[in-house]
């Protein structure tokens, strides 16, 4: 009488809310086509007495669904309900019997998709039957978003089963553990049997492991069984599989005299290569003591006597508590051969043409042995080079032997060359991995006066105390007397005279390019290293000037000049900042005015656009 109340229930509200809340064509004369799959699954399958289980009740819909009626009945023999169903979208309230629950629900916006209804939660009770729970849901009448009511070939109803199963026993955990006896002596090379009592009696998991504090004086089995290796004491500890429970056996080790020993086994590995460790894995001796009996005892390295460093085939002797056998087996040593070379770092120094050697300082190898090893070796130590000429400039593979082995490596091999002058003045070009130098190339260089102009136009770069030491006409040409324009990027070496070097050391000598209308240009220069040249670079050549700063503008680089210092200074010690533009060092106090002019103007700037923003306002 209750559900039908409620259906007649749903039908009415179900029509008004439809109708009320849409404008329809017309009227269908044929059954809805819409379809509706309910489904009910358990969150378990497998329950026991005393268990909760929740079942989530879903449509989905094929089509539209405006309402919805639904009942999940179950054997009230084993179930019972628990709390109230769960759904925000149940339109009534809903109705319980002895053996089912029931709702509805019904709007005008219909279900499109599939979505979860409502849930219900049951308990097992305590004296409930195994076997199935009789869990089962049944749609009801079911209407699409225009009210019309699908048919019941249209609408599908599966539930999945959840099993009544007895209740396993609790598992029985383990509480302690004891070993027997717990204190006991052996002789060397004998044994005693411990024994481990797991508590409770029926615990589930009974397994257990066995240690030693130190093995070398007495080691145990996974029986439980200690042998005596040399005398002392340790303890023999053992551990439960289930919660780690442990006790222990302190064990004493008896001295005891070897009266013999004999070869059982020999080692597995007996064939090894030049340099190879010694594996004694296999290898068994069969002990026999004046007290503790006879045992079998595993060989270990340090019983072992065998050169591996002497290649063929040799006698190895193995000795145990005072006794020898002076050829217990053989063992057969090959030779140590390297089986390949790979380069891990090329050379960092530079190679340049008419060099007498390649330069493969910093250059490393890594040498692989049939030993399995392998080390790192400098490039220096390799037997033989091929593949490089001292007369070719660029790139060039080269070929490196060690060992009966070969690698190779690229070297870019740089052009090189000097001069030194009538007055001598000595320069160096030399080519750097963007240089373009090929070929027989002369190097010209010539001192010349200076022109006025030229030192007008130093003057005006650096300072009118600057000056000009040396004025150098530096070219290149080819064999046929051509002149080289296109170099690339190249590095000059000029030596230096004493004063030179006093300035160097200063950071007070740098190298300007001077043109034919007396312009200067600061060229790239490298700090001054102390070994008496200035360095610099240009992808030109032409005319240059050492000029003698008032300022520092070429600080000494590390480890050069006076005592590796290169802190950039005025000259007189106080520390100075460089003109990244220029490249030019200024001082603090230059530094300092500098600051303040640019803050004025910035006030000065400021103050003006106020002014115009008043004469704007007031206009």
């Amino acid at each position: 009488m209750q559900k039908k109340f409620f259906q007649k229930i749903t039908s009415i509200a179900l029509t008004c809310c439809l109708l009320s809340g849409m404008v329809l064509p017309g009227f269908a004369s044929a059954a809805s086509a819409s379809k509706a799959a309910f489904t009910a699954v358990p969150s378990k399958t497998e329950v026991h007495p005393g268990d909760e289980v929740k079942v989530a009740v879903s449509v989905a819909p094929e089509g539209t669904i405006g309402a919805w009626e639904a009942t999940v009945s179950y054997d009230n023999t084993k179930l019972e309900v628990v709390g109230d169903l769960e759904g925000a979208g149940i339109t009534a309230n809903p109705a319980y019997t002895e053996n089912s629950v029931f709702a509805t629900w019904s709007d005008t916006k219909p279900i499109t998709e599939t979505r979860e209804i409502f849930t219900v939660t049951f308990r097992v009770k305590a004296d409930a039957g195994l076997g199935d729970a009789g869990i089962n849901m049944q749609a009801g009448y079911i209407y699409d978003e225009i009210a019309e009511e699908l048919p019941a070939e249209n609408v599908t109803s599966q539930t999945t089963p959840v099993t009544i199963t007895e209740k396993p026993a609790e598992p029985v955990p383990v509480t302690g553990v004891s070993v027997s006896p717990e204190s006991a002596e052996v002789f060397m090379g004998a044994t005693t049997q411990l024994t481990a009592a797991v508590a409770p009696e029926n615990a589930d998991i009974k397994d257990v492991t066995w240690s030693s504090s130190d093995e070398s004086i007495a080691t145990v089995d996974a029986s439980g069984l200690v042998t005596g290796i040399k005398a002392g004491n340790a303890d023999i500890t053992v551990t439960t599989k289930d919660g780690g429970k442990t006790a222990k056996a302190a064990i004493t080790v008896k001295e005891d005299t070897v009266k013999d020993i004999v070869l059982k086994t020999a080692p597995t590995k007996l064939s090894y290569i030049e340099g190879e460790a010694f594996d004694p894995a296999g290898g068994v001796l069969t002990v026999t003591m004046e007290q503790g009996g006879t045992n079998d005892i595993p060989m270990t390295a340090d019983m072992v006597k065998v050169d591996m460093n002497k290649v063929g085939e040799q006698d190895a002797a193995v000795s145990y508590g005072g006794k020898t056998l002076d050829a217990a087996f053989k063992v057969t040593i090959a030779k140590k051969e390297v089986t390949g070379i790979e380069v891990i770092q090329t050379p960092t120094g530079a190679t340049y043409k008419g060099d007498a050697a390649l330069n493969l300082e910093g250059g490393k190898i890594k040498v692989n042995y049939n030993n399995g090893t392998s080390d790192e070796k400098p490039m220096s130590d390799v037997a033989e080079v091929k593949g490089y000429d001292k007369n070719v400039v660029g790139a060039q593979e080269i070929t490196i032997t060690y060992g009966l082995k070969s690698t190779t490596f690229v070297a870019n091999v740089l052009y090189k060359d000097t001069v030194t002058t009538e007055d001598g003045t000595e320069v160096s070009v030399m080519g750097t991995a963007d240089s373009k130098l090929t070929g027989d190339v002369v190097l010209n260089v010539v001192k010349k006066d200076v022109p006025a102009a030229a030192l007008a136009g130093v003057k005006k770069l650096y300072g009118d105390k600057s000056e000009i030491t040396r004025y150098l006409d530096i070219t290149l040409t080819d064999a046929d007397g051509n002149a080289i324009h296109d170099t690339g990027k190249i590095k000059i070496a000029v030596k230096l005279t004493d004063a030179e070097i006093a300035l160097a050391k200063e950071g007070r000598l740098v190298v300007a390019y001077v043109d034919e209308n007396g312009v200067a240009t600061q060229m790239e220069t490298e700090g001054y290293n102390g070994d008496g040249y200035l360095y610099f670079f240009t992808d030109h050549l032409s005319s240059y000037a050492l000029v003698q700063t008032e300022q520092v503008v070429n600080p000494p680089a590390e480890g050069g000049g006076t005592g590796g210092n290169n802190a950039a200074t005025d000259g007189s010690g106080n520390s100075a900042i460089k003109n990244p533009v220029t490249g030019l060092y200024f001082s603090n106090d230059e530094v300092n005015g500098f600051m303040f002019l640019m803050i004025g103007g910035i006030i000065l700037a400021i103050s003006g656009a106020k002014v115009m923003q008043i004469k704007k306002k007031y206009r």
